[in-house]
């Protein structure tokens, strides 16, 4: 798998997560414990949106960095 195949899933896999939380907070009766969902929800959310779009571009094949 490829380094966007993988981010790609990440950001698929936060995304379902968010609203996974999203819903949950929802259906909440504790009012304060659903805002702390759904804030954590928009975290998520904004970490997806952050991976989705990088502010550099991918680095071509041969020219990543390698940390051993």
């Amino acid at each position: 798998m490829s380094a966007q195949q993988t981010i790609d899933e990440l950001v698929r896999m936060l995304r379902a997560r968010a609203l996974r939380y999203k819903i949950l907070a929802e259906g909440l009766y504790d009012r304060q414990t659903a805002a702390e969902v759904s804030a954590y929800a928009d975290e998520l959310e904004a970490e997806a949106e952050r991976l989705a779009n990088p502010r550099w571009p991918v680095a071509t094949q041969g020219f990543g960095i390698s940390c051993h």
